[in-house]
């Protein structure tokens, strides 16, 4: 072999990895830090403003946007969980987006309680026709927006930082001109896009000039939305931003003695996969406000944050997230079917994995604790403490699924489904059954439900009428010398087989028999143990004759026998 022209694989990745750094440097802007931070040592103590914007973010990125009735049933739906903010679209952007709003004003949808937020972008047109489209609603945020990263002014708009800002101004003036005869109540939102790509500095600059611009004119509160619009840095370099804004911005505000507040509102994206960490550090660094997505994975790249996880991670620290939680799974499945997109079975607290274990030591640990708590059953006072299950999901309206059995599942687990069915399995037969359903799951890449397990079952070890066949015997005249003699009938049955086919059970080890269902018709089930030819073989017979199901689930078992 010649070695004179190869080179090893450790100067391969010095290679590729020094081509890299100059390609993927860190920007400067994504990197900042807050020396004098203080949001490390806060706890997430009380809910943000929730302001949803799947009917916005989340509908552009579907390949077959919603109708108009889908957008409804999804408006609908957010209402019912209590969301107070919700961004109904780009009414400018098409004609069906702008009737859809129309339909939600004229035809009385909107609770008084609920705040519409329109978007619109930086042309005197576009905001002419927002506020024709909003008139007669109650309560609405109007959200501007331009790009203020260095890249956008210096590629996308070839515009300077004072341009950049004329822009922003000339917004403020266009909304204060076209809304100045608004009755009703309005909020000015303002993000500087691509705020994680932009100088700290001119974030802050920008900001204060619409501060300036606004404060003369109404006396809303203003929110500045501070969007991760891509997520390019670990989440605590955004936490820190996010102080550092809420600082600048609220001491300017007492500076010129402004007649309203400043609300900092997060948009996080999941690019990095942090988009929930990085929110949840920004409340922390004083972010009053959240705008998320719901449960469904699909919106623009990676996504933007997930409300139900944010809201699940805050209530169980038992910090209320003041929402209708309480059928996560029921409204899941009808966002799914709104959009048509299914769900990853093992999304965060939500959907049907996420409460289920495989793994033996899981399933094992679970179990005992419920052993352990079952005095606890409806007691508030006590902390839920339960190994691998960090919530209850009956808060959630969910149930937990115990029991998913597989190759790698705790072997007791096929006796304790098979007691939720009523076969109250012997402790010394529940080895056998399951080395029976693990040779099956062995060579399958599937859990087995209940109700295949419970077939499994019955295949395997129920009323088993081969070799010896049950009419060979007359059971009647088996029990009719039973009364009469007080002979054991299983015990004259099985002399009876063993004269018959000249074989030697050695012992009739063990024997019981239980009830199929509380009901007083409920048929019998009976389980034997024996020993042939010295290995212990256990099986079972239902019927609705109790003493005839005794007798015929010995020649189950002793068919079992014989046949292996």
């Amino acid at each position: 072999m010649n070695t004179a022209n190869t080179i090893s694989i450790d100067e391969k990745v010095a290679k590729f990895w020094e081509f890299a750094k100059k390609k993927y440097e860190t920007p400067a802007n994504s990197n900042f830090k807050l020396p004098d931070r203080t949001w490390p040592d806060k706890d997430i103590e009380k809910a943000p403003i929730w302001c949803s914007v799947d009917l916005r973010d989340w509908n552009q990125s579907l390949e077959k946007p919603m109708n108009v009735e889908q957008k409804l049933e999804y408006f609908n739906l957010q209402v019912q969980i209590w969301f107070k903010e919700i961004e109904v679209w780009f009414p400018a952007a098409s004609d069906p987006d702008y009737q859809f709003i129309r339909k939600l004003i004229e035809e009385n949808l909107i609770p008084d309680w609920v705040k519409i937020q329109v978007l619109t972008q930086c042309k005197e047109d576009l905001i002419q026709k927002t506020r024709k489209c909003v008139e007669w609603s109650k309560n609405v945020i109007v959200h501007i927006y331009n790009s203020t990263s260095t890249i956008q002014r210096n590629v996308v708009f070839n515009k300077s930082k004072e341009e950049i800002i004329d822009l922003a101004e000339n917004w403020v003036d266009w909304i204060k001109k076209y809304f100045s005869d608004f009755k009703w109540n309005l909020q000015l939102q303002y993000s500087p896009e691509s705020f994680t790509w932009t100088e700290i500095e001119f974030a802050e600059e920008i900001c204060k000039k619409v501060i300036d611009k606004w404060d003369s004119f109404w006396w809303k509160d203003i929110i500045f939305n501070l969007p991760a619009t891509v997520e390019n840095s670990t989440p605590d370099r955004y936490a820190d931003k996010i102080e550092y804004m809420s600082r600048k911005i609220k001491e300017y505000m007492k500076e010129t003695k402004s007649k309203i507040n400043a609300i900092i509102s997060v948009h996080t994206h999941n690019d990095r996969w942090t988009a929930v960490a990085a929110t949840e550090l920004a409340l922390k660094a004083w972010a009053d406000r959240v705008e998320w997505v719901m449960c469904i994975p699909n919106w623009e790249r990676s996504w933007n944050v997930d409300i139900w996880t944010i809201a699940m991670n805050m209530f169980s620290q038992w910090v209320p997230p003041w929402l209708d939680l309480s059928n996560l799974g029921k409204i899941s499945n009808q966002i799914s079917s709104i959009i048509e997109i299914p769900i990853h079975p093992r999304y965060p607290y939500t959907w049907e994995l996420v409460h289920t274990a495989y793994s033996w030591s899981h399933q094992d640990a679970i179990k005992k604790w419920f052993e352990a708590q079952n005095h606890r059953k409806n007691n508030w006072d006590e902390v839920w403490d339960i190994p691998y299950l960090p919530i209850d999901p009956e808060d959630i309206w969910l149930k937990y699924e115990p029991i998913k059995i597989n190759s790698q599942s705790w072997k007791w687990w096929t006796a304790y489904i098979l007691d939720k069915l009523w076969y109250k399995i012997p402790k010394n037969m529940q080895v056998s059954i399951w080395k029976k359903i693990q040779e099956i799951t062995n060579n399958i890449s599937w859990a087995l439900t209940d109700n295949q397990i419970e077939y499994i079952f019955k295949e395997n070890f129920i009323n088993i009428d081969w070799p010896i066949k049950l009419d060979e015997f007359d059971f009647d005249e088996i029990r009719k010398k039973w009364r009469e003699n007080q002979h054991w009938p299983i015990e004259e049955l099985k002399n009876q087989i063993e004269k018959k086919y000249n074989i030697k059970i050695d012992q009739l080890a063990d024997y019981e028999e239980k009830a199929l269902s509380s009901w007083a018709d409920s048929k019998a089930i009976s389980y034997f143990e024996i020993i042939f030819n010295w290995k212990a073989f256990y099986w079972c017979w239902i019927d609705k004759d109790f003493e005839i199901s005794a007798l015929k689930w010995l020649i189950s078992t002793i068919n079992i026998a014989l046949k292996k």
